[in-house]
């Protein structure tokens, strides 16, 4: 993964088990004394490692993680199988750029994924969603305070 594909607080998986992103630029220094691109991850509450950014890998986002995380199933996708979470229940008054609904969806023929994310004031569409890391960009971006759980 490229650095640049990263934020603080992103899921990865480094040795097969999912760790945070603590730290993004630094470098680490190999047997030789040579310095080598890093990150650091991290258990939410463990200890950080310093690993080299060829040992992380992205978490693919499937329906499990999203039903940890309170989406459901819909069937009103045009053919595809979806899951959706609502937030507008949820909204305070006064609330104007909040989460009304989230959809993601899959073609199970082409393997395409998309997000939209409906906001309280307007609709937008992140094309592409599908690791776990670029759902928490999308969420970021829009303002959507949202810890995912795996």
């Amino acid at each position: 993964m490229e650095a640049k594909e990263l934020m603080i607080g992103d899921w990865v998986l480094h040795n097969g088990e999912p760790y945070q992103i603590r730290q993004l630029g630094i470098y680490g220094v190999d047997r030789d004394g040579e310095d080598y691109p890093a990150v650091c991850v991290g258990k939410p509450k463990g200890i950080g490692l310093i690993v080299e950014r060829n040992e992380i890998e992205p978490i693919p986002l499937t329906p499990d993680i999203l039903e940890k995380n309170g989406w459901v199933r819909t069937k009103y996708c045009y053919g595809r199988d979806c899951m959706e979470i609502h937030g507008a229940d949820k909204l305070t008054e006064g609330v104007d750029n909040a989460l009304s609904m989230a959809r993601w969806s899959i073609d199970k023929n082409y393997q395409y994924h998309f997000l939209d994310l409906y906001m309280w004031k307007g609709s937008v569409m992140q094309h592409n969603v599908h690791y776990v890391h670029q759902l928490q960009h999308a969420f970021r971006i829009f303002g959507i305070e949202k810890e995912i759980v795996l």
